[in-house]
């Protein structure tokens, strides 16, 4: 028996679209009624290009790999891929579409195993899905294993789980202060960066930042610290790490030259994916205070002071 795909639909996206492993059935060719693939989706914690929060929407590219075997074959390219509709940043079960729309194999012996991903990017050849990342700007998204069929197609969700650390910078004077002291970078040392997903394994791939680290986009320079709190730069997704200690190095106005060595270390049991750190920096003269916590995404607390 023929293996049916799905029915072909142009697809508007930038998701390049995979080569079918089997022929497209015309309606009535096996004599039983095609089944379309229905899915929901959820986000594992409250959480393109920026950080998916409680106000975004997000689409994501699906695969499928259909098999009887009783396990998926991730290395290979998939038999389908589509694009999902908006999901929201606080999304639980809620029900997508897919594009083009899938249809589960007619045979019952077959099983139709599915992954999702974020950022949306061209079909996977060898289950190592890549896409460009410089600036630390991708809240990187994978979901959980799904396997359905045609007689088991029900209650079927991706839950995308975010990948990275999440960190966000804020600025403050304190005492002693040089009055019209400006911000000028905020650099990450060490920071690796999401750039594809391991699809068999179920991990995101991750690449060292350029020039020993990442330095935090949207500073300029021209953002005076001022006595209230304010962010500074755009946030920035890095790597997780078993350790508890954040590596910065912090130029001022009055220090360009000699950047402030400093490290955060948070009360956590470790820099955890999903979990958005706020790093607060308290400029006073000649030195630096540190306070570190936990926003938006999960919760917990920390502080470091450095001199």
């Amino acid at each position: 028996m023929k293996r049916i795909a799905f029915t072909s639909i142009a697809l508007a996206s930038i998701l390049a679209m995979g080569c079918s492993k089997t022929e497209v059935a015309a309606p009535g060719d096996t004599g039983i009624e095609k089944v379309p693939v229905r899915l929901s989706a959820g986000l594992s914690y409250i959480g393109v290009k920026s950080p998916i929060t409680d106000g975004s929407v997000f689409t994501a590219s699906v695969g499928g790999w259909v098999s009887a075997t009783g396990a998926a074959e991730y290395t290979e390219a998939p038999d389908w891929t589509a694009v999902t509709s908006e999901i929201g940043g606080r999304a639980d079960h809620q029900a997508i579409t897919l594009t083009p729309q899938p249809y589960y194999e007619p045979d019952d012996a077959y099983k139709t195993y599915m992954r999702g991903w974020y950022p949306a990017t061209d079909v996977p050849a060898d289950g190592i899905v890549r896409f460009e990342n410089t600036d630390g700007s991708v809240d990187a998204m994978l979901s959980d294993a799904v396997t359905g069929s045609r007689k088991d197609k029900n209650g079927k969700n991706l839950t995308f789980s975010h990948m990275t650390a999440q960190l966000v910078f804020t600025v403050v004077s304190g005492e002693g202060l040089e009055a019209n002291t400006a911000i000028t970078s905020i650099k990450v040392l060490d920071a690796e960066l999401p750039t594809g997903f391991d699809l068999a394994a179920g991990e995101a791939v991750f690449t060292p930042a350029a020039d020993g680290g990442l330095t935090v986009p949207g500073i300029d320079g021209a953002q005076i610290i001022g006595p209230a709190a304010a962010q500074a730069g755009e946030p920035v997704m890095v790597r997780p790490s078993d350790g508890t200690a954040i590596r910065l190095e912090v130029t001022t106005s009055t220090n360009p030259d000699d950047p402030f060595d400093v490290t955060v270390t948070v009360d956590d049991d470790a820099v955890n994916a999903g979990t958005a750190y706020t790093i607060k920096l308290t400029f006073i003269q000649q030195e630096v205070e540190l306070t570190a916590s936990v926003t938006e995404w999960k919760s917990a607390t920390g502080e470091s002071t450095i001199i």
